[in-house]
């Protein structure tokens, strides 16, 4: 029964949460210095398919910035099934897969 249940857990849709775990650490990869909790998750975009994440930073008395401003640091597409992760390349308009190994994120550069 174990057995059973750890492979319908691997072949499941990734979840909201498990996407926000995979991008956290994809963030961490892309720029170490900016701490965990001084960057937010959004869902802009929410299929059966897929999730539109966007990256905004936090400004608050422990980040610092103008609390009125909100600076969108990253886009990301991440599809359910099978697991895929992409980076919005807003000069070229397109997502670049991102690569996912033993759960750690490593994304292409992109223009700003």
């Amino acid at each position: 029964m174990m057995i059973l249940s750890l492979a319908l857990a691997a072949s499941a849709p990734v979840t909201k949460a498990r996407a926000v775990t995979l991008l956290t650490d994809a963030m961490q990869r892309i720029d170490p210095t900016t701490p965990d909790f001084c960057l937010s998750f959004e869902t802009a975009v929410s299929t059966r398919t897929r999730f539109d994440v966007t990256v905004r930073e936090v400004h608050d008395y422990r980040c610092g910035g103008d609390p009125a401003q909100e600076v969108v640091r990253e886009h990301f597409r991440v599809t359910r099934k099978p697991l895929a992760i992409s980076r919005l390349d807003a000069a070229d308009d397109r997502y670049k897969p991102c690569t996912i190994a033993k759960n750690a994120v490593t994304c292409p550069e992109v223009s700003k």
